[in-house]
């Protein structure tokens, strides 16, 4: 397979974290010069966007810390976690559209949706 260098393409991203949290991954994509453009950092140096794909990885350590305390916690409150309920259906704060997935996901014909 041919890189977007390769065909003359570029990888257009609107901040840089959204291509990716991982030093190790925009420094290959610079090393083998995959050209892209951060819209949010147009004029940037590579040395600058090293930097801000290293802060870019801090802050996925620090999301995935923040997120496994907070299971943590709301585990050691008793709160259940994920899954159906006692009755077979779905929490109640589940949002609409995970709702209609999982609806859509069970339907059989005859059968009505769950709400």
């Amino acid at each position: 397979m041919r890189s977007p260098a390769s065909r003359g393409r570029r990888i257009i991203v609107a901040k840089l974290d959204r291509l990716s949290r991982d030093v190790h991954y925009i420094s290959g994509l610079m090393k083998h010069r995959v050209p892209f453009i951060v819209a949010d950092r147009a004029d940037t140096d590579p040395f600058m966007l090293h930097l801000y794909s290293a802060l870019a990885e801090k802050e996925r350590a620090l999301i995935s810390r923040r997120t496994k305390d907070a299971l943590a916690a709301a585990k050691a409150r008793g709160v259940r976690l994920g899954g159906l309920n006692a009755r077979g259906t779905l929490p109640n704060g589940l949002s609409g559209f995970a709702r209609c997935l999982w609806s859509s996901a069970t339907y059989r014909p005859g059968r009505p949706l769950r709400s």
